[in-house]
């Protein structure tokens, strides 16, 4: 089983999240019918939770986090995106441990934004979303 967490960024789409889990869960739903056990242990990382718990799935501090196999970083409005990565600053050195410990990231849509902002990127072809596209590419030509 996979140690599956997904960063509750500050200024995260809830959409973003939300399929992210729904994704997940289907997968160990489809587990769970051909008796075979779950795939991923899917939990919600914060560098700030205000709560022990979300949709039934447990928030971790970064601090206090199992070791993850996969993080997903969720989706940002695709205004503002400079505000969004500077409320987003702490997760950044927290990222690249966790990368060099072994772990697998990947970001959906805007969340490339934060994920190139790490430098893990750098000299790698990435996607965005379609309208942050040409703004991806002027703050990250690498």
């Amino acid at each position: 089983m996979k140690n599956l967490g997904i960063l509750l960024t500050n200024n995260y789409r809830l959409l973003s999240v939300a399929a992210m889990i729904d994704v997940f869960q289907s997968a160990n739903s489809f587990c769970n019918k051909e008796n075979k056990p779950e795939a991923f242990n899917i939990y919600l990382i914060s560098n700030n939770p205000s709560t022990t718990s979300l949709n039934e799935l447990p928030v971790f501090a970064t601090d206090k986090v199992p070791k993850p196999d996969i993080i997903l970083i969720p989706a940002f409005n695709t205004e503002k995106m400079e505000e969004n990565i500077g409320k987003n600053l702490g997760y950044i050195n927290w990222l690249k441990l966790q990368y060099n410990a072994g772990c697998e990231i990947a970001s959906f849509c805007t969340g490339a934004f934060l994920l190139a902002s790490t430098g893990l990127l750098t000299n790698i072809r990435a996607t965005t979303h379609v309208q942050a596209a040409e703004k991806f590419k002027e703050a990250f030509p690498a």
